[in-house]
């Protein structure tokens, strides 16, 4: 690894792990550097500010889930095993997670960053309407199901983060987010009492 590929890994390792704990808007550059033991100088010489660096730590996140997200739904595991293994990586990935990155990541705030979401967003929900089309083909997925309903309820999955009373009902991200996984895939009567899982 070159000098500058290492110092802009340092950047965004740094960055990540403040993002992640504290948020977007509570995070400095002055932050960064010191977590990341640069100085603002060779900070700046890899990136603008703080909003091209926290699309650089989004980008890495997107890139690592979709990797993980594919292998899983490549394998020529049972669909049933797939979703548990989704199940299990979705909550992986908001473990370090905190309430105030969830918030300031949907808040819409700065049109940047939103509309580099909205392109992340897009792209992984194109790959999984793809998927749901292809596992409907096979007899997998119930005929009957709208993959543009499912598009739907990931928008109202993503909005629900932004209620604070919703947040509170749950003692950490994890937790919600597990919620939300088991009732999309499961609903209201549970994995364990369905008789097939193309119903």
């Amino acid at each position: 690894m070159n000098i500058q590929s290492k110092k802009t890994r340092q950047i965004i390792e740094a960055a990540r792990f403040l993002f992640m704990k504290y948020g977007f808007r509570r995070v400095t550059v002055e932050e960064i550097c010191r977590k990341a033991d640069v100085s603002k100088m060779t900070f700046y010489k890899y990136f603008e500010g703080k909003t091209e660096v926290f699309k650089s730590v989004l980008g890495d996140i997107f890139r690592g889930a979709l990797a993980r997200y594919r292998a899983i739904m490549d394998s020529p595991a049972p669909f049933r095993n797939k979703v548990q293994a989704i199940i299990r990586m979705k909550l992986e990935l908001s473990e370090e997670v905190g309430k105030e990155y969830i918030r300031d990541i949907l808040s819409g705030a700065d049109p940047e960053i939103a509309s580099f979401i909205l392109g992340l967003k897009q792209e992984s929900v194109r790959q999984f309407l793809d998927d749901l089309k292809e596992l409907q083909a096979s007899g997998q997925v119930r005929p009957g199901l709208r993959p543009e309903f499912i598009s739907y309820l990931y928008d109202l999955i993503l909005e629900s983060f932004k209620d604070g009373h919703l947040l509170g009902l749950f003692p950490t991200i994890e937790d919600l987010t597990a919620e939300w996984m088991n009732f999309l895939f499961y609903g209201i009567v549970g994995p364990e009492n369905r008789s097939g899982e193309g119903r």
